[in-house]
Parts: C-alpha cells; structure tokens; sequence
C-alpha cells in the first residue's frame, strides 16, 4: 500500500501588523497543491516548465518558508519596541478545616493588570532590530539564490531531453542508412554482385544502429523524468514538451555575441547583484548587529512598570478584606559583574563578524571565478557548435558520395559502411555540441545572477 502524500499544513490566520509576512510560497503560487498539481494538456514550453517548478520544487517552498520564518522574526524584534500588557482574571476559593471540627472559607475575585514597558538600552533593542532586518534581507538573498539555482536546473534537464530526443532523431537516421546499406547488399547478393561477407557486414552495421538508438531512447526517457523530478511533479505522468527549433551554427554565433559585453563587465554585474552575495552581505552586517548587541549588554537599561491588583497578587495568601493596589516603578538596571560572560560573547560575536565577512569574500571569489569559466565555456562551446556543424555536412556529403560509388559499382560495401559510421558520429557530436553551448549558455546567465535568463531563445 502506498504511503499517503504529504499534505501542506493549513496556515493560521493571525495578525501581521508590521506587514512582514510574504505569501506561503509567493505571489504565483500562494493556492498551489503540489501533490495535486496537474500536468497541463497542452505541450509544455520551458517558460511554463520552469513557473510549475518554482511553485512544485521542494527547495523552492523551503526557501519561501525560510524568508516567512525570518519575516515573523523580524516582526519579533519590532515587537519589543512597545509595552507588555498582562491582565489576569480569577475566582478562588479556599476551605479549612480546624483540629476542632471548625471550618474557615475564604472566597476571593481577583483581577490583576500589569503593563512593563522597557524604555531605553543605550542601542540593544535597535541591535536586535537591526539584527532581524538584516536576517531577512539574507533570507530574501538565499530565496533568490535557490530560485536562480532551481531556474538553471529546469533549463539544464529540459536541454538534456531536447538533446536526448536529438540523439534519437540522429540514431534513428543512422538506422534507416544502415537498413539502406542492407537492402542493396541483399539485393546485390541476389544477382552475385556482391559477397555474402558483405551482408553479414551491412546486418551488423543496422544491429549496431539500433543498439545506438535503443540506449538514445534510454537516455532520453530518463532525462525526461530528471526533468519531472525537478519540476517536482509526479514522474509516473508523461510530459509532452515543446522544443523550439534547433539552432543553427549561424543562430548560434549571433546568440553569443548578443549580450554585447565583455567579461570585466559580466563580472562586475555578478558582483553587484548576484543573490548569493546579497544574502552573504546581509549575514555580515547582520553580525555587526549581533556585535552591537552584545557590547549594549554593558550598559544600563530604564523600564517602566505598571501593575493595577484587586484581591492581592497573584500566588498570595487570600484574605476576606477586599483591597486594590497600584503600582508604578521606573526602573533603571546598571549590570555590574556577571562574571566576564558579557565580556566573552562580545569576543564570540567578533569572531562571528569576521567568518561571515570571510563567508562573504569567498562567495565573492566563488562567482567572479564561476562567471570567468562559464564565459570561457560558451566562447568554447559556440567554436565546438560550429566545427560540429562543418563536420556533420562534410560526413552527410561523404556518405551520399560514397553511396553513389558504390551503386556505380566503383567501391565495394566496407567504404559506403564507413562513411554510414563517420555520418552517424558527426551526428551525434554535432546534437552533443548544441547540448553544450545551451548548457555553458544557461550556466553563464545563472551565474550573473539574472532573473528570467530562462526566456533567452536559441
């Protein structure tokens, strides 16, 4: 029996004043069932491959979870900004019995209203606050990031079904040459033009085809539900995609010069806005807060209390006289010696400060380093796309040329057999090619931080 899926728990609606809260899983996705999410009827494009992922995808929800958590800690820290206000309601009865069979009741209503307010700390609460703004401002960071992250994914593992499916397309071609080969050598074996050693040659050119295809429709199965798998939808359902057109070497030369920019320029954009570096840059100054907080723990602090008791306090001895009490205190606390702990988690939040600023400069390098090699990657790629591209036409035009020798009587099987082999390997280097440039394309974009580079056509 199969397990139950999981099901999102209900949100309880309560208030958010400060208006911090974000939407459960963003604004596209604020109804979506992901154990109920239907596969669309119609063929589905990237764009809206890479839309149902963003709602479906597991670390995607995580991540909106995780910048609601740190939203609800930042309405927290706000929160201490304004008084506590407690007020208390009981009916108490108490009964004694006397060693001499006497009886002694006391019944008390007792309502109790107290207020405590802390005024001023020399910067701690700010810290705080400030501490809970910037944990956000990382969160929202690392959201981006995984939702960047999930972006390139999905376009990865669509490239890998496109590709797939060209691998099939160039497998499949190679079958039906290899089938050619063999109908002409049955056909010439017929009429003693040929040798058996010819056929037997040509049956083991077309098996060797259709293994190649049989592993192709693998491979390309499998990279469908490595796309499902991200997109986080059920891998038992078929998905019906819709691929653009292949690009040409010539699409593929104009897509590269495109963007227009060199690479000092595509660095500085990745350093400027990237989301990772955004969320290290806020744990830093974060940091700095949880510093400032610590070294506000020496200094003194004034509160304000207020308390309004009728029947006495609470956890008091009841009477029968009814009383009221009013209490107001301002009170100033000056911390004195604890110790040396203060002392030491203000060392700690120094030694925080300086890994998160570390953190931050090797994300940094991380980047700059990951933009450098995905440049280099496409102008390689865009190079390989074209020599793959001169390498399939020249073996398309050997293979025609040596099929026509052949027939002509002018060489014998093996050469035609040849040019079969060197046509199908083009092929498939030439489908390998473009699955390498769209790759290298897609981690280039991911690695400037752009959001929507999945819209780029070939």
């Amino acid at each position: 029996m199969a397990p139950a899926p999981l099901q999102t728990p209900t949100a309880e609606v309560v208030a958010d004043p400060w208006r911090v809260m974000p939407a459960a899983a963003g604004p596209a996705c604020a109804d979506h069932n992901a154990s109920a999410s239907p596969i669309p009827a119609e063929p589905l494009t990237l764009q809206r491959a890479v839309s149902m992922a963003l709602c479906a995808n597991p670390r995607t929800r995580s991540a909106w979870a995780a910048v609601a958590g740190q939203a609800a800690v930042q309405g927290q820290a706000r929160a201490s900004l304004f008084p506590v206000v407690n007020l208390t309601v009981s009916r108490t009865r108490d009964e004694q019995q006397t060693g001499l069979g006497g009886n002694n009741t006391v019944q008390a209503n007792g309502g109790n209203l107290t207020l405590n307010w802390l005024l001023f700390d020399f910067g701690g609460r700010r810290a705080a606050i400030t501490q809970a703004d910037q944990g956000l401002q990382a969160a929202l960071g690392s959201r981006d990031a995984a939702l960047q992250d999930t972006v390139a994914e999905v376009a990865q593992a669509w490239y890998e079904v496109q590709a797939g499916a060209g691998a099939v397309a160039a497998a499949e071609v190679a079958a039906a040459s290899a089938r050619d080969i063999l109908k002409s050598a049955e056909a010439r074996l017929a009429v003693g033009s040929v040798v058996p050693l010819d056929v037997m040659k040509a049956r083991i050119a077309l098996s060797q085809a259709q293994l190649a295809t049989a592993r192709a429709r693998g491979a390309e199965r499998i990279a469908r539900g490595a796309l499902a798998r991200v997109m986080g939808v059920d891998l038992r359902v078929p998905l019906t995609l819709a691929f653009e057109p292949e690009a040409s070497a010539a699409d593929v030369a104009l897509a590269a010069r495109s963007p227009a920019q060199d690479l000092q320029t595509l660095v500085g954009e990745a350093l400027a806005a990237h989301p990772a570096l955004r969320a290290a840059r806020a744990q830093v100054r974060a940091a700095q807060a949880r510093l400032d907080g610590a070294r506000a723990e020496r200094l003194p602090s004034l509160s304000l209390s207020y308390g309004n008791y009728r029947n006495g306090r609470p956890n008091t001895a009841l009477t029968n006289a009814q009383s009221r009490e009013q209490l107001v205190a301002l009170t100033l606390s000056i911390p004195l010696f604890d110790g040396f702990g203060r002392s030491y988690r203000i060392h700690e939040q120094e030694a925080n400060l300086q890994a998160r600023v570390a953190d931050a400069a090797a994300a940094e390098s991380r980047i700059a380093f990951e933009v450098w090699r995905a440049y280099q990657t496409v102008e390689a790629e865009t190079a390989a796309v074209s020599a793959s591209s001169e390498l399939a036409q020249g073996a398309q035009e050997a293979l025609a040329a040596a099929r026509a020798r052949h027939l002509a009587g002018a060489v014998d099987i093996t050469e035609w057999l040849d040019a079969q082999r060197q046509d199908a390997n083009a092929r498939q280097e030439h489908v390998a090619a473009l699955a390498a440039w769209r790759h290298a394309r897609v981690r280039l974009l991911s690695s400037l931080g752009r959001s929507g580079f999945w819209e780029a056509k070939d």
